[in-house]
């Protein structure tokens, strides 16, 4: 786990280099949902909050932003108040290996440059599988459906 000086520095990095990037993910993921009825979408390993901030001003859907690192889910909750959307973004620390949800409970799953910190892939997925709606959709780069 990331410490406080290191979640700073990976947003300050964020912001000076990769800032560009979240707006640009968050049109394409909603290009790719049209037509989709999303209601609750995850962010799993939610970090300083920006590809979620993009998503919800491009979407309706409730999100739930997971991460484990409580100093992430700080600088998230700054940023998602900045832009006053903590009505719509509820900030959840967690383990994608055990996510804190009961099954089924998300119409979209989506993860940034999370994936790599994951200690069991195959055991985040299966949480993933497990909490996603029959017919939801989960992306990284491209959607899978599971």
């Amino acid at each position: 786990m990331l410490s406080p000086e290191a979640c700073t520095k990976y947003n300050d990095f964020v912001q000076k280099y990769q800032r560009h990037i979240y707006p640009m993910l968050a049109a394409r993921m909603q290009r790719l949902l049209s037509g989709c009825d999303v209601s609750r979408t995850l962010d799993l390993g939610i970090g300083p909050g920006d590809l979620t901030v993009y998503f919800a001003q491009k979407n309706c859907s409730q999100i739930d932003g997971l991460d484990i690192n409580p100093c992430m889910l700080d600088l998230a909750r700054e940023k998602i108040a900045s832009f006053d959307l903590t009505e719509r973004v509820k900030l959840v620390q967690g383990d994608v290996h055990s996510l804190p949800y009961p099954d089924a409970s998300f119409d979209l799953i989506f993860s940034y440059s999370c994936f790599h910190h994951w200690e069991d892939p195959v055991l985040g997925l299966q949480e993933c599988g497990r909490v996603l709606k029959e017919g939801g959709c989960c992306t990284w780069s491209i959607p899978i459906r599971m």
